[in-house]
């Protein structure tokens, strides 16, 4: 388990001496995300492991693609149902326009 790094690909220096370094990064405009990860080390390929956890902790709020087209939203809180998700999913605003607080 470790936080994730949030990087300029194309400028930052790419840590040395970390076992799974390629599941903990993340481009730079995520930052605000403060993202936490866990991982497992499978004992064979292909075999999945199952892992008990409450899932009304881990997630605080579910954020789907600005580019998401249809029914995407609704299938998204289908599976949330399904799986006893009690959480709000919402859009992302990565392409909205700010107000800045002003107006022009």
């Amino acid at each position: 388990m470790d936080r994730v790094r949030y990087m300029d690909f194309d400028q930052d220096p790419i840590e040395q001496g970390h076992k799974h370094y390629g599941l903990f990064m993340k481009r730079k405009c995520f930052e605000r995300e403060k993202e936490v990860r866990a991982t497992i080390l499978l004992q064979q390929d292909g075999q999945g492991a199952t892992v008990p956890c409450d899932q009304s902790v881990l997630v605080s709020r579910i954020q789907i693609s600005p580019l998401s087209e249809g029914d995407f939203n609704n299938d998204i809180e289908a599976l949330c149902a399904e799986y006893h998700l009690d959480k709000s999913v919402t859009g992302s605003p990565l392409y909205r326009i700010p107000n800045y607080g002003i107006k022009i």
